[in-house]
C-alpha cells in the first residue's frame, strides 16, 4: 500500500518532467532526456555512466533503445525505488 501511494504521489512530478522533455508531444523522450529525469528521481548520486549501466543491467534497455515512453520511465524509477 505504501509503495503505491509513494509512487502515485511522485507520479505527477515525474509526468511534468517527462512532458517538459516531450516537446513533440508524441509520448516519447530520448535516452539522454530519460537520464536527466532519472538524475532527479532516485538516481541522484549516480553519474551518467552509472545510470547508463543500470539501464542496461537492471532494466534490460541496451544502448540500441533510444526512445522511452512515460510508462517505461515510471517502471525504471519504480524498480530503483522499490528494488523489483
Amino acid at each position: 500500500m505504501f509503495v503505491n501511494y509513494n509512487l502515485k504521489f511522485k507520479e505527477k512530478e515525474i509526468k511534468e518532467a517527462f512532458d517538459f522533455y516531450d516537446t513533440e508531444k508524441n509520448g516519447l523522450i530520448s535516452r539522454g532526456q530519460l537520464k536527466s529525469i532519472l538524475g532527479n528521481f532516485g538516481f541522484q548520486n549516480q553519474n551518467a555512466k552509472e545510470i547508463e549501466q543500470e539501464l542496461e543491467e537492471k532494466n534490460d534497455y541496451d544502448s540500441s533503445k533510444q526512445t522511452f515512453t512515460f510508462t517505461e520511465t515510471i517502471e525504471i524509477i519504480a524498480r530503483k525505488w522499490f528494488f523489483f
